[in-house]
């Protein structure tokens, strides 16, 4: 039983709405993704997804080739968790 009265719901962003300039960059990605999805796949990406790890890592202040993205933050535990039990398992 959770006493409500005690507690806060803090919507962390995993469900709801998304800012309308991110709605709209997605949908520019869509269009451009249909318009030739062989160029998409075969030069756009992989550029695209470099530059925005670089990014990234320049804004948490991480080694550029010291990190990755990933879908979201559950992907992203079960990633450390996986490989923190493979390396430590009992034997």
């Amino acid at each position: 039983y959770i006493d409500r009265t005690n507690w806060t719901f803090l919507n962390h962003g995993a469900f709801g709405g998304a800012l309308k300039v991110g709605h709209w960059r997605a949908e520019s990605w869509r269009r451009h993704l249909e318009t030739q999805p062989l160029r998409y796949f075969d030069r756009d990406l992989l550029p695209h997804l470099a530059h925005s790890n670089r990014l990234m890592a320049d804004l948490i202040n991480g080694k550029r080739d010291a990190t990755t993205l990933i879908q979201n933050a559950t992907v992203g535990l079960n990633a450390i968790i996986g490989g923190y039990t493979r390396e430590y398992k009992a034997d």
